[in-house]
């Protein structure tokens, strides 16, 4: 995590694949003198899949991103709802309608409310594909991490760096990114 104090930014440095392995994978502690101990930790198929893929995280946590993780630590009511929630709500392309508002404005533009651009068919049709994928996904994991008695907070958080993980596509899709133009 970089902090520059003098303008109070944050930002977060994805975590890349071989780093997010050795964190959920076999886990080897050495003592010292000669003799060494391993503890061998099993993950679920759909964490190990997370681990796998080839990409790292196309945007880090926005602060905003961290903010909610924190309420959520600290609030286990409301960590609970937002895990499940964030879990089973299906992606959905986020269109900005406000220029199609009004007296005479009829035709739909199929416009990204995350940062302006026009879409076509390929993109509906590509974003859903990948949006099936996605979904499912954050099932496997919530209900693996659920199974193992992993914490809401932490299972909440995990949802979200995965999907910090997917495509700019999908990012700007859902308006999970921030909107970059007019």
């Amino acid at each position: 995590m970089n902090i520059q104090a003098s303008s109070g930014i944050t930002s977060y440095q994805p975590t890349d694949r071989v780093g997010l392995a050795k964190k959920m994978g076999t886990l080897t502690q050495s003592t010292s003198g000669s003799s060494s101990s391993s503890t061998n930790v099993s993950i679920s198929d759909a964490a190990r899949n997370f681990a796998s893929q080839e990409t790292v995280a196309t945007q880090g946590r926005t602060a905003i991103q961290q903010r909610a993780i924190n309420s959520a630590a600290a609030d286990p009511q409301w960590a609970d709802k937002m895990a499940e929630g964030f879990a089973n709500v299906r992606s959905q392309i986020a269109y900005d309608i406000s220029d199609q508002l009004g007296p005479g404005k009829h035709e739909f533009t199929r416009k990204l409310s995350s940062t302006g651009r026009i879409i076509d068919d390929a993109f509906e049709e590509n974003f859903y594909k990948e949006a099936s994928r996605v979904d499912a996904q954050k099932k496997e994991i919530y209900a693996a991490e659920k199974a193992k008695g992993t914490p809401s907070a932490e299972i909440y958080a995990k949802l979200i760096d995965f999907t910090n993980t997917q495509s700019s596509d999908y990012l700007e899709g859902t308006g999970w990114c921030a909107r970059t133009t007019a």
